[in-house]
This record gives structure tokens, sequence and C-alpha cells, in this order.
């Protein structure tokens, strides 16, 4: 391993502390699978270290982090560590350990890193079937729209005339329904300046009044065809003035 200058110090300690946990493990007699998991944080520091090296270092840093690595010499020392350690693994647990803990992390790290490229895959997929949807959803709304106006358009464009009766029927035409009504009793009010006049009729057994205002001058018409729908159940109050001049309005 050859490492360079500009490397931050998170790294560097992180290694530097995974070869001394291996160490003091070792020592102490702790089994394979023990080993195995302190090994992986070597690798990890490692891999810390590279990351690292990835970014751009200007000069100007590199000589500022004296306190991080001041020399090849403790770059050289770091490395013997190292080779150190795994010699001393190899040599207590099997001369392929190193390499079978380096080869389990890797085929690790390929795992997840498949299992990531499938999930990318299927948000992907995700997102294209929600695309294709839409796109169906809003292709009905616009074929449905079409066909609704062309039909719209056609039916305006061919309808059928109707009668009369017909259109009276279909409710097209609301006839207005009338009846005779009947002058009864007539007075000039407002200081001779408005004529009453009070009509009644039958709608069936029951009475129905119907009152008009006009000029004073003008005569009440004996009779008109009156509004049903306007027509009241009890004839005005004026009325109970009026008629003892009921006699008075036929002139």
């Amino acid at each position: 391993m050859v490492f360079g200058i500009g490397e931050a110090m998170a790294g560097y300690a992180l290694l530097r502390s995974a070869i001394a946990g291996v160490k003091g493990a070792i020592e102490t007699g702790k089994d394979a699978k023990n080993i195995a998991k302190l090994v992986g944080s070597i690798f990890t520091a490692q891999d810390q270290i590279q990351k690292e090296k990835n970014h751009n270092v200007t000069v100007k840093d590199q000589f500022g982090m004296e306190n991080i690595v001041s020399s090849e010499i403790d770059k050289a020392e770091l490395e013997s560590q190292l080779n150190e350690i795994r010699l001393l693994c190899n040599m207590k647990y099997g001369s392929d350990f190193w390499s079978n803990c380096l080869q389990i992390r890797n085929n690790a790290l390929a795992e997840q890193k498949e299992k990531e490229k499938k999930a990318r895959i299927r948000k992907a997929q995700e997102a294209k079937e929600l695309r294709h949807n839409l796109f169906i959803l809003l292709s009905i709304v616009v074929v449905a729209g079409f066909i609704f106006v062309a039909f719209a358009l056609y039916q305006k464009a061919f309808a059928k005339e109707y009668t009369r009766s017909q259109k009276i029927h279909r409710g097209d035409i609301v006839l207005i329904k009338t009846t005779t009504c009947r002058l009864f009793a007539q007075d000039i009010k407002d200081n001779g300046s408005t004529r009453w006049c009070f009509y009644q009729t039958r709608i069936g057994f029951k009475r129905k009044y119907s009152t008009i205002t006009q000029d004073s001058v003008s005569f009440c018409q004996r009779e008109f065809k009156c509004r049903i729908n306007a027509l009241t159940d009890s004839p005005p109050k004026e009325v109970n003035d009026t008629m003892k001049n009921l006699n008075k309005g036929f002139n």
C-alpha cells in the first residue's frame, strides 16, 4: 500500500485504531469470528483514506497537514504495521484468513451495490409505469370528451323538430293556465286618482280573487282572462270598504 501526503486525519486515525484493535485482540486470544470483524474495520479505514485521496488537495493544504502525516517515514511505519497484522492473522487463523476476510467484505459490498442497483431500477420502472398510467388516463378523458362533443354536435345537427304538442309534453313550452275573472266591485281611491277593480272566479268549488288598479278615468272591464297562479284565496281588504259602492262603478 502506498499513502499520499495530502490525506485528512480521520482516515489515518481510523486505520491506526483498527490496527491496534486487531493486534490487541490477537494477543488476548480472540476467536477468528471476532478478529474477522476487526479486520473489517481496517478495510473500512482503507476505503476512507482512498475516498479522501480522490479529493483535490492544494499545495497549501498539503503543507498545512504536517500534523496528519509528517513524512514518508510515518507512512512506511503504518504500512509496516499493517503487514505485520496481516502476517499474524494468517499465521494464527490460516494462510488464507486475510484474503478470505477481504473476499467476504467484497462480496458484501457487491451485494449491497446490487441491491441499490435493483432499487434504482425498480424505482425507475415504477415512475415509468406511473407516467404510462397517467398517459392512459389522460387519453381516456380526452377521447371521452371528444366523443361527448361529437355526439352533442350530431344531436344538434340532426335533432328532430318537435310539434307544439310534443314540446308542451316535453316541458319545452310551459302553458300559462287562465280562466275568466268577472268584475264584482270597484272603487275610486287615493284621493280620486286610482280606480280599483275587484274580480272573482271559481276554480272547482273554490272562489278565487284578483285585483287590478288603473287610472281613475278608465272604467273597469267586466271580465278578462286572468292567470290562475296569480289568483288569491280571499278578497283583498279594500273590498270591505268598497262593497257599499258596488252599484256606483257600473255607469
